[in-house]
C-alpha cells in the first residue's frame, strides 16, 4: 500500500512548517519541555529559516 505523495506533502508541511508538534501540554513527570533541555538556544521556527535562506541566505536573528 502506497500513501499518495500529496498526503505526505500535507503532513510534512503541517509538521515542519505549521509546527503542529509544538505547544502541546506536558502531561507527566517524564515529559520535559524542550526549553529546559536547551536553555541557551532560542526557538527558531523552520519558516524563519526558510525565509532567511530565500533572502540571501542570512541566518535569522534569535527572537
Amino acid at each position: 500500500n502506497r500513501i499518495p505523495s500529496s498526503i505526505v506533502a500535507a503532513l510534512t508541511h503541517d509538521i515542519f512548517i505549521n509546527g503542529c508538534q509544538f505547544g502541546f501540554e506536558i502531561e507527566g513527570p517524564q515529559d520535559t519541555e524542550v526549553g529546559r533541555l536547551y536553555p541557551d538556544s532560542p526557538l527558531v521556527l523552520l519558516s524563519h529559516c526558510l525565509d532567511a535562506y530565500l533572502s540571501n541566505g542570512v541566518e535569522p536573528a534569535a527572537r
